[in-house]
């Protein structure tokens, strides 16, 4: 029995909030830039090169040669692939009339390509919220919200991240297992591990709740990253790729490791202790012959995962976009409760982003974010040195020693959006008619107008050189 049904559920999502999501996310997307990509983005221009000039196993050495960042090429080879693909028409017009890859125009190209991964993720979200019971326009409402939420728009829109791309393809991958696909299924997530192995994680819910034999889980954990094998097989033999990517993910995993609660002789890892214990538990659930139950079982534990992964450790800012299309569907499990579940997801957004802008003051809101993109010109002519962040700005007004505070709500929130979807899915549903209140998209739209003009103030305090 699908949770829930298309007579009871409504919502109206008029003109104006359509136009006005459009807009913001337009302003955003031709205005707010982060650097990484334009690091990204030349390497896959020295793939290229490499490429063409018979020296493909030696790119990571080739990159670091360049000089563009001193750390040389730290990601996995998958994604410099999709760059470089994405990235040949700015390689020819660079190769024949010299147009410089930092051109804005180049930049908004490079961006363009996170914006369509992000447009088909959310294609994906909402044919995955059909094969889980949701009416046509819940589904459609699944696909409003994920546009205008905070932990897809900050990631892809303002930081230019592109962890998009992986979670991409993991939603493929999701959807072929609920299809019954088994070799798309393989093949998303194979594809996503070459990019970011982090997209192991949902994987292992998948594993665990499908197969129980040890062997037969190890078995098909390996043969899913044959792909990742093959690529750093290629590269291992260059031995300066140890001096580069393999060197970042040993950095990385430290850094996740630094985050513990002092107990016995060595302290644990909240993190790593509520994710031993959801692995353990898709471990012990039994699947059934009923798609809906199984689809909904496997999102709710890959929601808890990647909360327990955002909340209780240091991540990087833009890692926030692998929750967010687990938190989008689980909202709609218990439509009594849609509601209330809307409003819980408005208090994750808002604190999460709150304290990514804290933590990271760099990446959102930072004294560049304008610098390279539409509004370069306007940069180039200001006081760049005077120009404020949106984190000193929350500092001076003493806004950030609320962030603990912040947090702890956050975490309250995501439990009982846990409760409420885990009660939706045991749960019959009543036959009384739920609405979906207009504010819900509303305070969203609004919310990403004063973020936009926050940062503009910003760059405005740079030209008249106050000092907040």
């Amino acid at each position: 029995m699908s949770a829930i049904k298309k007579e009871r559920v409504d919502f109206t999502i008029g003109a104006p909030e359509k136009v006005a999501a459009a807009i913001i996310l337009i302003i955003m997307t031709l205005t707010m830039f982060y650097a990484d990509i334009t690091v990204t983005a030349r390497f896959s221009m020295t793939f290229l090169d490499s490429l063409f000039d018979g020296k493909f196993a030696s790119f990571y050495m080739n990159a670091l040669e360049t000089g563009i960042a001193p750390e040389g090429a730290v990601y996995d080879i998958g994604i410099y692939i999709v760059f470089a693909v994405w990235g040949i028409p700015v390689w020819g017009l660079n190769k024949l009339w010299g147009i410089d890859v930092m051109s804005v125009g180049c930049l908004l190209w490079f961006k363009l390509l996170l914006i369509l991964f992000t447009l088909g993720t959310i294609l994906l979200l909402k044919k995955i919220a059909i094969k889980l019971g949701f009416s046509d326009k819940i589904s459609q409402y699944v696909c409003y919200l994920s546009g205008i939420s905070l932990l897809f728009v900050f990631p892809i829109l303002v930081a230019a991240q592109y962890d998009i791309v992986p979670v991409f393809f993991m939603m493929y991958g999701i959807l072929g297992w609920m299809e019954q696909d088994k070799k798309r299924c393989l093949l998303g997530f194979s594809i996503a591990f070459t990019m970011k192995p982090i997209a192991i994680l949902t994987y292992g819910i998948l594993l665990l709740l499908e197969e129980k034999r040890i062997r037969y889980i190890i078995l098909k954990a390996v043969v899913s990253l044959i792909p990742v094998f093959i690529c750093k097989g290629i590269y291992l033999l260059n031995p300066l790729n140890s001096d580069s990517n393999n060197i970042f993910l040993a950095g990385v995993v430290s850094d996740l490791l630094k985050v513990s609660v002092p107990a016995g002789n060595g302290g644990f890892s909240l993190c790593f202790l509520v994710g031993a214990l959801i692995y353990i538990a898709a471990y012990m659930e039994k699947l059934t012959d009923n798609v809906e139950r199984n689809g909904k079982k496997f999102i709710w534990f890959a929601f808890l995962l990647w909360a327990d992964f955002s909340l209780f450790l240091e991540i990087a800012p833009y890692w926030i976009v692998y929750l967010a299309p687990f938190l989008v569907l689980v909202l709609f499990f218990n439509e009594r409760k849609i509601n209330q579940s809307l409003l819980l997801d408005f208090v994750v957004n808002t604190g999460v982003i709150f304290s990514m802008i804290v933590s990271f003051s760099w990446v959102y809101g930072g004294e560049k974010t304008f610098s390279y993109l539409i509004l370069r010109p306007i940069y180039q002519m200001i006081n760049q040195e005077e120009i404020p962040t949106v984190c000193g700005t929350l500092r001076r007004f003493q806004l950030t020693m609320f962030q603990p505070v912040i947090n702890s709500v956050v975490i309250a929130a995501v439990i009982f959006v846990a409760y409420l979807s885990y009660r939706g899915m045991k749960e019959e549903n009543d036959k009384e008619e739920i609405v979906i209140e207009n504010w819900h998209i509303r305070i969203r739209i609004i919310i990403l107008y004063g973020w936009t003009i926050l940062c503009l103030l910003m760059l405005a305090a740079g030209s008249i050189s106050l000092n907040f």
